[in-house]
Formats: C-alpha cells, sequence, structure tokens
C-alpha cells in the first residue's frame, strides 16, 4: 500500500459486511424509486434503466480503405463446387 493503511480495495469480507448492513434497506430503497419512477424523475429513470435493460452490443464491419469488403467470393461453377476451398491472389476466396 502506498503511504496511507486505509488505500486499496478492501477485503471481500469487509465488502460482505457492508452489503449485510445495507441490505435492510432493500425495500426502503425500491419502493422510493418506485415513488420517483412514477413521478417521472429523471435520476429514477436513469437508474433503473441502466440497471435493468441490456446496453447493445456493438459491430463492427471491417472494409478496405476504398469502402470494398476485404474478401471477394467467386464461385467457378455450380458444377466443381465441392468441400474444398482455395485462397487466392488478391484475397479472393475461390469455391
Amino acid at each position: 500500500m502506498a503511504g496511507n493503511s486505509n488505500s486499496g480495495r478492501k477485503s471481500k469480507s469487509e465488502e460482505q459486511d457492508v452489503l449485510e448492513k445495507l441490505s435492510v434497506l432493500d425495500d426502503l430503497f425500491f419502493s422510493k424509486l418506485e415513488e420517483a419512477m412514477q413521478q417521472g424523475k429523471p435520476y429514477a429513470m436513469r437508474l433503473f434503466a441502466t440497471h435493468r435493460i441490456p446496453k447493445p452490443q456493438n459491430s463492427l464491419e471491417i472494409t478496405g480503405a476504398d469502402e470494398t469488403p476485404l474478401f471477394n467470393i467467386v464461385y467457378n461453377s455450380e458444377d466443381s463446387f465441392n468441400d474444398t476451398l482455395d485462397i487466392g491472389i488478391e484475397n479472393q476466396l475461390i469455391i
């Protein structure tokens, strides 16, 4: 620890003790939160939403510098379609 004996993260048992002491207030907390939400208080709505509604997943589309896809899929012919794949020149996937 750097200089202060109270610095750093509390031990797991200390965290558990705090949670047990606060758990007696759970019913009061939820009733007050419900009242605030019914009154349309923005902080209550935000608190509820951040803990109840999952965040959307980020998606990433990978393209080249000129907005073209990284791979071009080229079929030689339907007759020669089989389970073997061959990567050709210039990032073309030849099936």
